[in-house]
């Protein structure tokens, strides 16, 4: 995660002349390693940061009650909990086809560390979890950061990348 982190803010300053104010960095819910050396790299480079952990499990489903029974609820809803630092959200749901899916499953956002808000955090998860590539017309249910780590941790674990670096044994997404 170090080298991940050490490389945008390099690429950053190269681009901009300077480093970037904040960085947010998004976690699997299940991922632990420990991010000591990463905080203090971003303390000497005078770089704010939040550390979000997004989830794809749950407690709970979300659904619309009306007088006449149960509908899909509209994607980008989300219950936000400011004194755990916790939302659920709603990634996609209405307008989308939820046929083959089901009530949609919320995804747990959870500000682990940092000054920005819970909202504005689940916002941007929101956000990224429309930016995709490859179905037009539905999104994924994970921000594409999550998303595409995901894929790639599956496929390095296949043995379908190619072995040129250090991460041989495990994507540091």
């Amino acid at each position: 995660m170090m080298k991940i982190v050490r490389q945008v803010v390099i690429g950053y300053r190269q681009r901009f002349g300077e480093a970037p104010e904040h960085i947010v960095i998004h976690r699997d819910g299940f991922m632990n390693d420990p991010l000591d050396e990463v905080k203090a790299y971003l303390r000497e480079e005078d770089i704010t940061y939040d550390i979000v952990e997004v989830r794809k499990q749950s407690p709970a489903r979300v659904v619309n009650v009306t007088d006449y029974g149960y509908t899909t609820p509209s994607k980008g809803v989300a219950s936000i909990d400011r004194a755990l630092n916790r939302a659920y959200l709603l990634s996609f749901g209405d307008p989308e086809d939820l046929a083959s899916r089901g009530t949609p499953r919320p995804i747990t956002v959870e500000r682990a560390e940092g000054p920005t808000d819970i909202e504005t955090l689940t916002r941007q998860v929101y956000l990224l979890a429309q930016c995709h590539i490859g179905v037009s017309n539905t999104t994924v249910r994970v921000p594409i950061s999550t998303s595409y780590a995901d894929k790639a941790a599956t496929a390095a674990a296949n043995g379908h990348l190619p072995k040129t670096t250090e991460l041989e044994t495990g994507i540091g997404f």
